[in-house]
C-alpha cells in the first residue's frame, strides 16, 4: 500500500471541505442546548435504588438514558464535555456543572483494577486542572497515575489492560495507548520520570507488536507475563482477528500523535502518519470519511457506521497537522470529518435525551450500542471543534544558563517564556530536580540552596493549557562547589624573589596574604600585575578568588627580549606575533612550528627559554635566530604542539650558554586550540535525550556513508570512548550503546567524524 495520500484523495477532501464548512459557533451552541437537556435527563433517570448510576453513556434499545457508575470506563467523558463547553464559553454555569460531575469520579483515582483510570481521570480531572490549575485536581491526577502504574509489567514492557483470564493471561488492547497521557501528565506535575518511562515503554512495545505490515492494528495482543513473549493476537470488538476495527485504528492514530507530542520521538510521528495513511487511503472508507464500524465488515455498505471513530480521527488529525509536513492534508481531512458529523450525524435539537452525535457503534460482536449515541463520540467531537477553532502552539522557554555556586549559597533565577498563545496559562515545573529545589508554577521563579557538592542536571519545563497541552523543556546543569578555598600563584618577570606570609597551598575565602618582593642584584622591583597593581611593597592580598600575581623586576640597564614570533618551521617564515593571552587555532596553522625570540639588541650572548603548560621544554640558544626548539643550520627544528594552555619565558644573557649578566626577560601566556567552525558542522539530533540507560539513536537528514569515527566526551573534554564504524550502505540513523560510559547522570558530547564532515551533538543521561 502507498502510505502517502493519493492525489485523488487530496483533491476529494479539499473540494468537499471547500463546499461545506462547519460553523463552529453554531455547532457549540447546539452542543450546549443538547448538554443542558442531558443534564435534566440524568437528574430524572437517577433512582434511590441504584444510587451509583450517575453519569450518561448511551441510550438503551427503547431510547431510555443509560446511566453508568463512576467505575465504568466511559465515566470521565461527560465531565470532559462540560469542561470543553466551559473552555469555549467561559460561562460560570458550565464551570459549576463540570466541577459537580467531575467530583463523582474522585474514588477512581485509587482504582488499580483497570487500565481505564486514564480515560476516566484525565478526560475529567485532567481537563479541570488544565483550565483551573486546581491543586486538588492535580493531586487526583498524580494518585491516578500511581494507580495505573501498578499494572505495568517491566518484563512485558506494557500496562496490563484487562485482568488475567484463561483466554488472556496478560492482554494489552490498542485502546490502552490513550491512558498513557495520564502518565505523561504525572511526570510534568511531579518531576518524577518513572511515569514517563512506563508510558514510553508501553508505546514502544505496542508499536512493535500491535501493528501489521499495512499499519493496521490488532485489537488485543496477549503476552506471557513471565517471559514477556507474545502469545496471541486477537480481536474483541472487531469483526475478526485479522480485520481492522475502526475505533481501534482511531485509538492508534490519536495515541501515537499524543506520544510524539510528549516525547518528541520521531518514530512515533512517523507511525502516526502511517496509520493516518492506512485510514485515509482505505478503499472502504466512505466519502464522508465516517468509517464503518470495521473496515473489513462483510456487509459493507450495509454495515453500521461509527461516528465515535470519526470524531477521534478528526481530533487526532488536527493535532497531527501541526507536527507533520503533510499538515494541510491532515487538516483538510479533519475539516471534512467534522463537517460530515455536524451536518449528517448530529441529533436534532431537543431529541435523543441530549446526546450530540448519533450513529456510533460500541460493541457490535456483543450486540451492544449499535447505531447509537455514545458519550465518548460527543467528547472527541467537542475536542475536535476546539482544535479546529484554534491551533495551539507550544510555548518556548527562553535560554537558561548553567550555573556554578557554592554549598550553602542560594541560587535564584526566573524562567521566562515566549508564547504565540498569549492568553493561555503557563505552568512551570521541574523534572528530576535535586532535593530542595523549587520553581513557582505560575511565575517560573526558581530557588535552591544546595547542601552538598556535586554536579546536578535537571529539567525546567513549561506547559500551556491549550488543547492539546503543549510543553517545552530545557536541561540545566548546576555545579555545586565546596565551601571555597582559593590558591595564590606568584610568578616573577626578571630576577627577584617574592615571599608569601603565611606561606600555604590554599587560603580560606576572605583571608589576607602579604607578599614581599626582593629584587636580585642588578635589578629593581617595578610593580605588580595580573590580579594586583601598583608598587606597594609589601602588598596585602585579600583572598576572594583564585589569584595570580606577577612581580616585575627590571634590569637597571642591559639587554631584553622584546617579542615572540610564531614561525613556520618548514619555511622559517613568521606567521604571527604571540601577544599576551594569545589564542592560536591549530586548524588554521601548519603542522610544523617553532617560536623565535626577538631581542634588543638584535644579537645577545644567549637566550634561555622555559616553556611550561600543556608541553614542557627548556633550552638555551647562543646564536641568531634564537628559537625555542633550535635549528639545524638553515632550517628550524620542528615543534608539533598539542591543544592547551602555555607560558613561555625567555631571558637574555650577556654571555653564551646562559652566562654573564641576565637582561630583561619576556613572559607571555598563550593557548593552543583545535576547533572547527560551527558552520561546518552538520546538524544531527539524538534520541532519547535525556536517556535513562545510555542507549542512544543519532539521526541526520543527510545520510552518513563510508567510514565513521565517533568520540564520546565528558563536559570537561575528557575522552570516554572512541571507535569506528564502516558502513556498507548509506544510513540516516546510528545507534550506540554508551550504558557503561554514560553511567552517571549529566551532560555528554558525542562527535561523529567522516571524510566530509564533523558533527557534534549534546547527550543527557537521567
Amino acid at each position: 500500500m502507498n502510505y502517502k495520500l493519493t492525489w485523488f484523495l487530496l483533491f476529494f477532501i479539499s473540494s468537499v471541505t471547500a463546499k461545506a464548512q462547519i460553523d463552529i459557533t453554531q455547532a457549540i451552541t447546539h452542543a450546549q442546548n443538547q448538554t443542558k437537556l442531558i443534564i435534566q435527563e440524568v437528574g430524572q433517570a437517577q433512582t434511590p435504588t441504584q444510587p451509583d448510576l450517575l453519569l450518561p453513556r448511551s441510550l438503551t434499545s427503547t431510547n431510555e438514558l443509560k446511566l453508568i457508575p463512576a467505575k465504568d470506563w466511559t465515566s470521565g467523558f461527560f465531565p470532559g464535555n462540560l469542561w470543553f463547553l466551559y473552555e469555549y464559553t467561559q460561562d460560570p454555569y458550565w464551570l459549576t456543572q463540570a466541577q459537580s460531575f467531575t467530583s463523582l469520579l474522585a474514588p477512581e483515582q485509587f482504582n488499580t483494577e483497570t487500565h481505564d483510570v486514564g480515560f476516566k481521570i484525565y478526560s475529567s480531572y485532567g481537563a479541570g486542572y488544565r483550565l483551573t490549575q486546581s491543586a486538588s485536581y492535580r493531586n487526583v491526577i498524580i494518585q491516578a497515575a500511581k494507580s495505573l502504574a501498578t499494572r505495568f509489567n517491566p518484563k512485558v514492557g506494557c500496562i496490563q489492560s484487562w485482568d488475567s483470564s484463561n483466554k488472556w493471561p496478560f492482554p494489552v488492547i490498542i485502546d490502552n495507548l490513550m491512558n498513557l497521557e495520564l502518565l505523561f501528565a504525572a511526570t510534568r506535575l511531579t518531576g518524577d520520570s518513572t511515569f514517563y518511562r512506563i508510558a514510553d515503554s508501553h508505546a514502544a512495545t505496542t508499536l512493535k507488536n500491535h501493528f501489521r505490515a499495512d499499519y493496521s492494528s490488532w485489537h488485543v495482543v496477549d503476552y506471557d507475563p513471565v517471559t514477556g513473549q507474545v502469545r496471541q493476537k486477537n480481536t474483541h470488538q472487531g469483526y475478526s482477528d485479522q480485520s481492522a476495527w475502526a475505533r481501534g485504528q482511531a485509538w492508534g492514530l490519536y495515541g501515537y500523535t499524543m506520544c510524539y507530542r510528549e516525547t518528541k520521538n520521531p518514530i512515533y510521528l512517523i507511525h502516526a502518519q502511517r496509520i493516518a495513511s492506512f485510514i485515509l487511503n482505505h478503499p472502504r472508507l466512505p466519502t464522508d470519511l465516517v468509517p464503518y464500524w470495521d473496515y473489513d465488515a462483510p456487509l459493507i455498505p450495509n454495515e453500521p457506521r461509527d461516528a465515535s471513530a470519526a470524531a477521534i480521527m478528526a481530533s487526532a488529525l488536527y493535532e497531527l497537522s501541526t507536527y507533520s509536513s503533510q499538515g494541510s492534508t491532515y487538516r483538510a481531512a479533519a475539516d471534512k470529518i467534522v463537517t460530515s458529523l455536524a451536518n449528517l450525524y448530529t441529533s436534532p435539537k431537543g431529541e435523543n435525551r441530549g446526546f450530540i452525535l448519533l450513529h456510533s457503534t460500541g460493541h457490535k460482536p456483543a450486540h451492544s450500542e449499535i447505531d447509537a449515541p455514545l458519550i465518548y463520540a460527543d467528547y472527541y467531537y467537542l475536542e475536535a471543534l476546539l482544535r479546529k477553532k484554534e491551533t495551539n502552539i507550544a510555548p518556548q522557554l527562553n535560554g537558561i544558563s548553567n550555573r556554578t555556586i557554592n554549598v550553602g549559597q542560594n541560587l535564584s533565577f526566573t524562567a521566562t517564556t515566549s508564547d504565540a498563545n498569549a492568553n493561555q496559562i503557563k505552568t512551570y515545573s521541574l523534572v528530576n530536580a535535586p532535593a530542595g529545589a523549587t520553581i513557582h508554577s505560575a511565575t517560573g521563579a526558581f530557588s535552591w540552596t544546595p547542601t552538598q557538592a556535586g554536579t546536578f542536571t535537571f529539567f525546567v519545563q513549561v506547559t500551556d493549557n491549550g488543547s492539546p497541552m503543549l510543553a517545552d523543556v530545557q536541561a540545566v546543569t548546576i555545579t555545586v562547589t565546596p565551601i571555597p578555598t582559593y590558591t595564590l600563584t606568584v610568578t616573577t618577570i626578571g630576577s627577584g624573589t617574592v615571599t608569601k606570609s603565611p606561606n600555604q597551598a590554599s587560603y580560606t575565602s576572605g583571608s589576607t596574604v602579604t607578599l614581599t618582593a626582593t629584587p636580585a642584584s642588578g635589578f629593581q622591583f617595578t610593580g605588580w600585575s595580573d590580579d594586583a597593581a601598583g608598587t606597594t611593597n609589601p602588598l596585602p592580598v585579600s583572598m576572594t578568588s583564585n589569584k595570580t600575581i606577577v612581580a616585575q623586576f627590571t634590569a637597571v640597564a642591559g639587554q631584553q627580549v622584546v617579542s615572540f614570533n610564531l614561525i613556520n618551521a618548514d619555511s622559517n617564515q613568521p606567521i604571527s606575533t604571540i601577544t599576551n593571552n594569545f589564542v592560536l587555532n591549530l586548524v588554521n596553522l601548519p603542522d610544523n612550528l617553532n617560536i623565535q625570540a626577538i631581542t634588543n639588541p638584535t644579537t645577545v650572548g644567549s637566550v634561555v627559554f622555559n616553556l611550561s603548560g600543556a608541553q614542557v621544554w627548556n633550552s638555551t640558544e647562543s646564536r641568531v635566530p634564537y628559537t625555542l626548539f633550535g635549528d639545524s643550520g638553515s632550517s628550524s627544528n620542528v615543534w608539533v604542539p598539542v591543544p592547551g594552555n602555555y607560558t613561555l619565558t625567555a631571558t637574555p644573557y650577556s654571555a653564551p650558554n646562559g652566562g654573564g649578566t641576565a637582561g630583561t626577560p619576556l613572559i607571555i601566556p598563550f593557548s593552543m586550540i583545535n576547533s572547527v567552525a560551527s558552520s561546518a558542522l552538520a546538524h544531527i539530533t539524538a534520541y532519547p535525550t535525556p536517556t535513562s540507560n545510555g542507549y542512544i539513536q543519532v539521526n541526520q537528514i543527510i545520510p552518513w556513508e563510508g567510514k565513521i569515527t565517533y568520540i564520546l566526551k565528558s563536559t570537561t573534554g575528557a575522552q570516554l570512548t572512541t571507535g569506528e564504524i564502516n558502513l556498507t550502505e548509506p544510513t540516516n540513523t546510528l545507534k550506540f550503546d554508551f550504558s557503561s560510559q554514560m553511567s552517571a547522570s549529566g551532560v555528554y558530547y558525542l562527535q561523529i567524524v567522516t571524510e566530509k564532515q564533523k558533527s557534534s551533538v549534546v547527550l543527557m543521561r537521567l
